[in-house]
């Protein structure tokens, strides 16, 4: 229950970002942070997120299935985010 009232709150917190997006310039946000913005603008599965964080270990960082540790690589952060961040290649 607690869990529920969680997601819900960070929810409604998002939910307020939307008009404020109205006033952003995009292209100049996009440019500067990549497609997060639009992040904003989908929808969440509640129940999808309630059960990831059934898996996840806040001491690692990462999820946990039996003892495999998964985390998405810094490669899939930049698709995930379209951020390109060049720093860690040679």
């Amino acid at each position: 229950m607690l869990v529920d009232c969680q997601i819900n709150h960070m929810l409604n917190e998002l939910e307020k970002l939307l008009p404020i997006m109205g006033y952003i310039d995009e292209t100049l946000f996009k440019r500067r942070y990549g497609r997060i913005a639009q992040l904003i603008r989908l929808s969440v599965q509640v129940m999808a997120v309630k059960t990831l964080l059934n898996f996840w270990d806040p001491n690692y960082w990462c999820f946990t299935f039996g003892n495999i540790n998964m985390t998405p690589t810094l490669e899939e952060y930049e698709r995930i985010l379209d951020v390109p961040n060049n720093s860690h290649k040679i």
